[in-house]
């Protein structure tokens, strides 16, 4: 059984730079600005402004926003990487050997730049987080091999003692159709007694100026 149906239930809050028409969010209007908020119209930017045209994300669901793709291979413990609201993560319960990726495909109508924020906890005996854009590898400022014992503030302690701050990591992108992909490797197993390290980028945020 259904239950009740409920009136007058207020709508969840869009994106920056979105607003509400009935249950879609959609993109404010060239030369417009928006927050987001219910029932807050998109708003003319003043003379000597504009609004540069941007996606922003900060909401991951079990369903993945568009754009998004995720899979894994291997000795798996999930299907993929895993939304928990206002992050993704992957790498917890996968056994050596094992590969989860995400996908993310956006067209530039305009030059711009993508940018992530990210942290990581892991050990490179046992696994590795690699980015790549169009196929080409990205190196990142923090991996595996250079993480720190601070952990982040709000997550538990990891179990390895390897935890990095949380990075912001930016990538340029020429006009034009893209493709952005993390892959998460598990290449070898933690002796007996210790459970797999996790790798957790937090918070993506994809931009580019128009």
């Amino acid at each position: 059984n259904l239950p009740p149906a409920h009136a007058d239930v207020t709508c969840a809050p869009c994106e920056p730079g979105q607003y509400r028409q009935g249950a879609q969010c959609l993109n404010c209007p060239p030369g417009h600005y928006g927050h987001g908020s219910v029932d807050e119209p998109c708003e003319i930017c003043a003379a000597g402004n504009h609004a540069p045209l941007e996606r922003h994300i900060s909401k991951f669901e079990q369903q993945l926003p568009d754009g998004f793709t995720t899979g894994c291979v291997g000795s798996c413990g999930s299907e993929g990487w895993r939304g928990h609201g206002m992050f993704l993560d992957s790498g917890a319960h996968h056994v050596a050997p094992a590969a989860s990726w995400l996908q993310f495909s956006v067209h530039m109508k305009y030059p711009g730049a993508l940018r992530f924020l990210f942290s990581l906890s892991c050990d490179e005996k046992l696994a590795m987080l690699n980015v790549s854009v169009d196929g080409h590898h990205e190196p990142l400022t923090i991996d595996c091999r250079n993480t720190t014992s601070h952990h982040v503030s709000g997550t538990p302690p990891p179990p390895d003692g390897h935890h990095s701050e949380k990075t912001w990591h930016h990538v340029p992108l020429s006009r034009g159709t893209h493709t952005i992909r993390w892959t998460y490797y598990r290449h070898s197993n933690p002796e007996s007694g210790h459970r797999p390290a996790s790798p957790w980028p937090h918070l993506p945020n994809f931009h580019h100026p128009g």
